[in-house]
């Protein structure tokens, strides 16, 4: 009992004072850390040879790609039937289909001879006047030969004599015509000097009409009505109204302007 009781006195000493190693222990200790140190690399050396060689086998450009199996399998035949030639003899022939032409009538169209002698119209507002041809008034029974019925050869002098009382019967019908004069040499305004330009006044062309008549004939300027010698203000003249334009004098030369023209 004494023996218990002094080692458990020991011991508690010694929990007191600490455990102190002895040589031999120091010596286990550093012979056992030691070998963990060797231990150690080796083991990491073959962890490394162990993954290269696992991915030395696993990569994809090391594998064989397993051959194909073909597989040769009979196709079964099929039954194919070929149309023979078609005999037509059986069936009727067709009747040739003839078309008839239609002569279509031409619609009859009525020509009338030109007139001997030319025939003018004047114009009067939009409306045409055809003028009347006097025929000179031949004496038949003086100029034919009542013994032979042929007519008689007249001589130039004897037809002058005829145009000019044509001419006369004509004028004394209707005094109020007037023998057109030739304006197609009037040259417009626009191709005068520019120094004569400048000296025509201003005109305002409100309205023109033309007529076969020349008393009918009108044309309003600046708010005047305005006939054939009429003055404008009093440098230009009236000289004309033709059914498109109206011929103006002006310093003793004559100009035309085209019809309703401002200037």
């Amino acid at each position: 009992m004494s023996y218990i009781l002094d080692a458990l006195k020991r011991n508690a000493s010694d929990a007191e004072v600490g455990h102190v190693p002895s040589i031999h222990t120091q010596s286990g200790v550093a012979s056992k850390a030691s070998a963990q140190r060797f231990v150690w690399p080796i083991v990491s050396l073959a962890l490394v040879v162990a993954a290269i060689a696992s991915a030395l086998i696993l990569q994809p450009w090391n594998r064989q790609s397993p051959e194909a199996e073909v597989i040769v399998a009979d196709v079964p035949p099929t039954d194919v039937e070929l149309l023979g030639s078609v005999d037509y003899s059986q069936y009727p022939a067709r009747a040739k289909v003839v078309i008839a032409a239609v002569r279509v009538p031409q619609p009859e169209t009525h020509t009338q001879p030109l007139p001997s002698s030319p025939v003018s119209a004047g114009i009067a507002n939009g409306e045409r006047k055809a003028q009347a041809i006097v025929e000179p008034k031949v004496d038949h029974d003086s100029d034919l030969d009542r013994g032979t019925g042929e007519a008689k050869r007249l001589s130039g002098s004897e037809l002058e004599a005829l145009f000019n009382q044509a001419v006369s019967a004509t004028i004394s019908d209707n005094p109020k015509s007037m023998v057109r004069q030739d304006y197609q040499s009037v040259e417009p305004l626009t191709r005068k000097p520019q120094s004569y330009q400048n000296q025509v006044p201003s005109m305002n062309f409100n309205a023109h009409s033309y007529s076969s008549d020349v008393q009918k004939r009108m044309i309003k300027v600046n708010g005047s009505e305005l006939r054939e010698g009429d003055w404008i203000g009093n440098d230009v003249q009236v000289q004309a109204i033709l059914p498109d334009r109206v011929i103006l004098e002006m310093q003793g030369q004559q100009f035309t302007l085209p019809a309703l023209t401002d200037w």
